[in-house]
């Protein structure tokens, strides 16, 4: 629980704190301070560390400020109100205190008597925390600018211990402590619109679901930045299920999409995603996997063995899926190029909010190969290049996590699984286990295959409407185990 005064900073947050105009008493002349006048990078504080967690919101927070409070961990929440009603940050004492203080430009710092803190190169007062506030004491502090919004996320809203020194800050600021609940601001609809209630504000978010600094700051960038995936919130797997129409526009030999126009492939894919969505409490998402860069036998102009579309030519598809509510996912066989080759050459609409990717090994060469000749494979080296850029651009475009299709049908199409990098904040891996035949032969394949799976990956199961005999039921596919998180037909 919190000390007597952080309770009140939860008060001074509210618009209580004693007013800047009652600060007075003149110890060492009158000081400046100038609050951050424009947003910065979203920044999660340490929850295992008071006094990097300090030092962060006070950067977040202050451009300079030639006041300062200091204290001890233990001691830190008796200085919270007199820090309040100063409107200078409060810093709790550790290795990287020094350097902060030289940063802010702080020429006076305020301890609590009795708290041993050392310092070096700055003029101290001591005050008697106990005091209501000590305001007395305090030297006095002038704004030399308006502080921009700030807000603080904690998970409940509430302020534990180990946050009195930056809440502090945050009310000496002006700032808001808000509830965000999960800790991901992408999370659900609800989390965007807290997130979206602040625009402009400097963002501190405290607890263990929030994250790496630039995690944080990506996911409250997406937040406040891009639309909606379908279905709500950024996390196209969360809580959901992907149902799938897979295939190449135009041909109707490459699957379900192929064999008719645009109109019937939003009504036929809605049609099957609401065949699973009565089968379960999650929520079902219909979706497009679209063949991008087709397989081909011959070699083609680029001498590639793969037939790459036009983005623009698929532009109605990624249009008229935004509009109908459908996640799309572009597929790359690509021959002899290279993943990270071909999905560069889609960032078009890759950009878009609702549009994932996925890799089909089978149809990667190497040199002197050709398609239907052997099954293709990649290197975990190539998939985790394409993950590297497509996890930095999503980041820089501020976009929600995107899917990213793995197929595999074998053991060794993938290289290495266990060297695949699953750790990118702004990517959901999907090991699509692509087997066919009959029930028997499909759960054998399932079985090997998911079989020490990686941390970090979700399963994706194919439903072959010509090729299995019989093909599973909507039902049949969600009693598989472990259950997946996309079906494609």
């Amino acid at each position: 629980m919190l000390r007597r005064p952080v309770i009140r900073i939860l008060l001074a947050v509210l618009g209580l704190a004693v007013p800047l105009a009652a600060v007075t008493g003149c110890a060492g002349g009158g000081l400046e301070a100038r609050p951050r006048a424009e947003a910065v990078a979203a920044v999660s504080l340490d929850v295992d560390d008071p006094s990097a967690a300090s030092i962060a919101a006070s950067a977040a927070l202050f451009e300079t400020s030639e006041l300062a409070f200091v204290a001890t961990a233990e001691h830190a929440g008796e200085l919270a109100d007199d820090a309040i009603a100063a409107g200078a940050p409060l810093l709790v004492a550790g290795p990287d205190l020094g350097g902060e203080l030289d940063r802010l430009g702080a020429t006076t710092v305020v301890t609590a008597n009795g708290d041993e803190v050392e310092l070096s190169g700055v003029t101290e007062v001591s005050v008697d925390a106990s005091a209501d506030p000590a305001s007395t004491e305090v030297p006095k502090l002038n704004r030399t600018q308006d502080p921009a919004p700030a807000v603080l996320f904690t998970e409940d809203g509430a302020v534990p211990d180990a946050a009195a020194a930056p809440a502090a800050t945050l009310a000496a600021v002006r700032g808001t402590i808000e509830a965000l609940p999960g800790g991901d601001p992408r999370a659900t609809s609800e989390s965007v619109a807290i997130v979206r209630e602040h625009p402009g504000a400097n963002v501190l978010g405290f607890g263990d679901d929030f994250g790496a600094s630039d995690d944080f700051a990506q996911r409250v960038g997406a937040a406040a930045n891009s639309a909606e995936l379908p279905g709500g919130g950024m996390l196209p797997l969360r809580d959901r299920i992907l149902v799938a129409d897979y295939g190449y526009p135009g041909e109707p030999v490459l699957g379900v999409l192929g064999e008719h126009d645009l109109d019937w492939a939003v009504q036929d894919v809605k049609e099957r995603a609401a065949e699973y969505q009565a089968l379960t409490d999650k929520q079902v998402v219909p979706t497009f996997e679209i063949i991008v860069t087709l397989a081909s036998g011959s070699a083609g102009d680029d001498g590639d063995y793969s037939a790459e579309s036009d983005p623009e030519a698929l532009r109605p598809w990624i249009d008229r899926a935004a509009e109908e509510g459908i996640y799309v996912v572009l597929d790359l066989q690509p021959g002899l190029s290279s993943f990270p080759e071909q999905a560069q050459q889609y960032e078009s609409l890759l950009a878009e909010p609702h549009v994932g990717l996925a890799l089909d090994p089978e149809w990667r060469l190497k040199p002197g190969q050709k398609h239907l000749e052997q099954i293709g494979t990649v290197s975990d080296e190539e998939i985790n290049e394409t993950l590297d850029w497509l996890a930095d651009f999503t980041a820089e475009h501020q976009l929600p996590q995107k899917v990213v299709v793995l197929h595999e049908f074998r053991g060794d199409m993938l290289g290495d699984r266990d060297a695949i990098d699953t750790g990118h904040d702004t990517l959901q891996l999907v090991v699509h286990i692509d087997g066919h035949g009959t029930p028997g032969l499909k759960m054998e394949t399932w079985n090997a295959l998911t079989a020490d799976l990686p941390d970090g990956m979700a399963l994706g199961w194919k439903n072959f409407i010509d090729e299995d005999t019989p093909t599973f039921t909507p039902a049949q596919t969600l009693e598989v185990e472990p259950q997946p998180q996309l079906v494609t037909y």
